[in-house]
């Protein structure tokens, strides 16, 4: 029973960091230049449980804005300098709201909650069979 336990405390910790990490990019969807965290997971010792492998943050780029006070437009030709007028691209953050969501969804521990409840359920129903069987004459 203690290795059950274990394995579902590695996992509720496991995904204690992924729901962190989620949460964080989502606060800093408007921040420009954040890049999103992503954590790794892998196999527990023994195979049994999940462990964090890593937080690593998402190096693509995000999309680009300018940003400052415009000065006003003074025409110099076919173009616009746009340092000219007081405006400079930022880049913005690399954070997909629609993946962070999802990772929140999948790292709740609804999920988790419900994904051993229909193990247990399936573990206690293959057991009743074999206790039918085994009595039966």
């Amino acid at each position: 029973m203690s290795g059950v336990v274990a394995t579902a405390q590695s996992a509720l910790n496991a995904m204690t960091v992924s729901m962190a990490a989620a949460a964080n990019n989502v606060a800093n969807l408007d921040t420009d230049g954040y890049k999103a965290e992503r954590v790794g997971l892998q196999t527990g010792e023994d195979g049994q449980g999940v462990t964090v492998s890593g937080v690593t943050y998402d190096g693509s780029t995000g999309g680009l804005r300018l940003v400052g006070e415009p000065t006003p437009f003074r025409d110099t030709g076919d173009t616009v300098d746009i340092s000219e007028q007081g405006l400079r691209l930022a880049e913005t953050s690399n954070v997909d709201p629609a993946r962070e969501t999802v990772s929140m969804r999948d790292a709740a521990p609804d999920s988790l909650y419900g994904k051993m409840a229909a193990s247990d359920l399936a573990a206690n129903g293959l057991q009743n069979r074999i206790n039918a069987l085994s009595q039966s004459p």
